[in-house]
């Protein structure tokens, strides 16, 4: 192309407009200028089409399975030997029940039972690097002790055997769980001697019960008080609130003591029964479904039995209250019928 041919562009040049004063200001930070967004309150949007949803999906298991429970009804029957009345080839002929069954199954279970618990520890871990390879005994006794002596493994293993030999497969429910209950401590101190507050003699009996504790006066003070203490094993800061109380005609008095106290904290292995886990038919195993476990199970039901102080906590958590006042009427009516 000649020289000649070159145009000249035409126009006026685009001049960048200048940033906002806000975003170049040094003195202001960029958190108060740039936000991001808000996170949803909530990721379910509608509770009750969930729960019909939900409600759906679990009838519709219970059904696809209807068959297969009859014949596991009349396997169990067959093993423990419930028989129906004889009638043929007259009234009340022999029923006599072999049990072929029962003595493979029992057999089958004890040898398992025998192989698990003959080697103690059950499982041995294995360092990735020699580095880490003095820990290895460590981590076998922690785990044999989370194993047999905190989840009473030699009972949970006999009842997954059991489930296995049985059924043919075993269920296990294996979450973290950090439990609390409150403790109580009573504690009996005689009347202060003439002369001595109430004042002081609580005081001091409380600080010879939680040495090394601070002691403060509540707001019934000298009949409530609160202590601030260290955990003996794990260092936390323990609230104990002691209220003192007189009972009887004794010269004395009750000091009691309650506080959170932590009786489990680790992993659980909880056996489930097979009719309380419900996930669609053919299914193989409980695992997520994906391309490497194609027979995974896509959802899973567990059915829960809990206690009557559990209803009651769930009720007055707000997230419930939040969830319940959306449910339409008719299912709260048919859930309490």
């Amino acid at each position: 192309m000649a020289d000649d041919e070159l145009v000249e562009p035409v126009g006026t040049p685009e001049v960048a407009e200048p940033a906002p004063e806000e975003a170049t200001d040094p003195q202001q930070p960029i958190g108060f200028t740039v936000k991001p967004p808000r996170r949803r309150q909530t990721l379910v949007k509608d509770p009750e089409t969930v729960l019909h949803k939900l409600v759906k999906k679990f009838n519709d298991d219970i059904e696809d399975r209807a068959v297969w429970t009859e014949q596991r009804v009349q396997r169990t029957a067959k093993y423990r030997g419930w028989r129906e009345q004889k009638t043929y080839p007259w009234l009340d002929a022999s029923n006599a029940h072999l049990p072929v069954i029962m003595t493979d199954v029992q057999r089958t279970a004890d040898t398992l039972h025998n192989a698990v618990l003959s080697v103690r520890p059950v499982m041995n871990a294995k360092a990735v690097s020699s580095e880490w390879a003095e820990k290895e005994t460590t981590v076998d006794q922690l785990l044999d002790h989370q194993v047999f002596v905190e989840n009473k493994g030699e009972e949970r293993v006999g009842n997954l055997i059991n489930s296995y030999v049985e059924d043919g497969m075993w269920i296990s429910y294996n979450p973290y769980i950090k439990e609390k209950q409150k403790l109580t401590r009573t504690y009996v101190l005689d009347y202060p001697d003439p002369g001595q507050s109430w004042d002081g003699t609580i005081l001091a009996a409380l600080q010879s019960y939680y040495p090394k504790s601070t002691v403060l006066p509540g707001t019934r003070a000298p009949w409530n008080w609160t202590i601030k203490t260290q955990h003996e094993l794990t260092g936390e800061v323990v609230n104990v609130k002691a209220e003192v109380y007189h009972d009887g005609d004794d010269a004395q008095v009750q000091i009691v003591c309650h506080h959170d106290e932590v009786i489990f904290d680790g992993p659980a292995f909880i056996p489930k029964e097979l009719e309380d886990i419900v996930v669609p038919g053919r299914c193989e195993n409980l695992q997520p479904q994906c391309m490497a476990n194609p027979t995974g199970a896509p959802h899973v039901f567990m059915i829960e039995y809990p206690l009557k102080a559990k209803p009651k906590i769930l009720r007055r958590s707000k997230v419930q209250r939040r969830v319940r006042h959306k449910i339409p009427r008719t299912i709260r009516k048919r859930k309490s019928s």
